[in-house]
């Protein structure tokens, strides 16, 4: 198959119910951006967000979402270890890391605590939502650009 139509495929809207997506960033810009750019899609509901990694793995087990897109450097609890608490008692997620880090060292680490795929800050925001589309189908959802690193298998 060509990949341009399996990415396609991969992006394109989900059927059934909307996914639900939980967003876990320090920045407020970043949720606020975020969750404007996914509740533009009918496919996908922002059901809660949190400003930190412990807040976010209540807000996770509070409302039981498909998919959590993680920043990995937040205060009081860092996206690793939200990843790793998250799955621990909400295995059926899946952890999305929102990075502006493309070191491996970190994303490794984020994948080894559990986390599903990664995507970077600086994507668009279409590529952003094709990511969750792309967790919600099982596929990994890692941008060409952040390819050289550690993956799930």
């Amino acid at each position: 198959m060509d990949i341009d139509v399996a990415a396609r495929r991969d992006c394109a809207p989900l059927t059934g119910p909307p996914a639900r997506v939980v967003l876990v960033d320090d920045h407020h810009m970043i949720r606020a951006g975020l969750g404007a750019a996914l509740g533009e899609e009918p496919d996908l509901l922002v059901c809660g967000v949190a400003p930190d990694g412990l807040t976010g793995t209540a807000v996770v087990l509070r409302e039981r979402p498909d998919v959590v897109l993680m920043d990995i450097a937040m205060p009081v609890m860092n996206g690793v270890d939200a990843t790793a608490s998250i799955l621990e008692q909400w295995p059926q997620a899946k952890v999305v890391i929102l990075t502006a880090f493309a070191e491996k060292r970190l994303v490794g680490a984020a994948m080894a605590a559990g986390a599903f795929g990664f995507v970077l800050k600086d994507a668009d925001p279409f590529s952003v939502v094709c990511a969750v589309r792309r967790a919600m189908r099982g596929v990994l959802p890692v941008g060409e650009e952040m390819s050289h690193l550690p993956t799930r298998r």
